[in-house]
């Protein structure tokens, strides 16, 4: 049986690069599956959009589709983050 690209039997621990993705990446899935079920169960409005502030309680969106709308808010969270990138070193 292999677990993160490392054979867990007696056959000299040979490790699988293409296995280990794999894995890592399922993994990854699966926890970003969980978190969005958490998220509808408390009834929070995920959106994976590009935002321009229009006013204090108003944000433009816009989707990978290119399609944009407005979100109008009390209060609001915003989570920004960014795509890996491989050092040029």
């Amino acid at each position: 049986e292999e677990w993160m690209g490392m054979s867990q039997d007696d056959t000299g621990g040979e490790h699988s690069w293409e296995t280990l993705k794999t894995n890592v990446q399922n993994h990854i899935r699966g926890l970003n599956f969980k978190y969005r079920v958490d998220l509808r169960e408390n009834e929070v409005t995920y959106k994976n959009n590009l935002g321009t502030f229009l006013d204090a309680h108003t944000v433009e969106t816009t989707d990978k589709k290119g399609k944009k709308g407005t979100v109008t808010f009390s209060r609001c969270l915003i989570a920004v983050g960014g795509r890996p990138t491989p050092l040029d070193c």
